[in-house]
């Protein structure tokens, strides 16, 4: 089972990768709302985790506690 931290974490691996895969030059070229556009669904993922904060420390204790309980 994936825990949520690590669909976090997979979720920031995929923006990062989106970023990394657009040059200065082509984000240049570019208008504001092109690039506004550039990772966006990877930037939303991310944000998702952060404004439902799933991601905050008690609820990975929560979710680390469970983990063990089940074993």
């Amino acid at each position: 089972m994936s825990t949520v931290y690590g669909k976090f974490i997979a979720a920031n691996h995929a923006l990062f990768a989106c970023q990394q895969a657009i040059t200065v030059e082509q984000w240049n070229e570019l208008d504001s709302k092109a690039q506004s556009e550039v990772c966006k669904s990877e930037a939303q993922a991310v944000a998702a985790f952060l404004k439902n904060d799933s991601v905050s420390f008690k609820n990975l204790i929560h979710e680390k506690l469970a983990a063990l309980n089940q074993h």
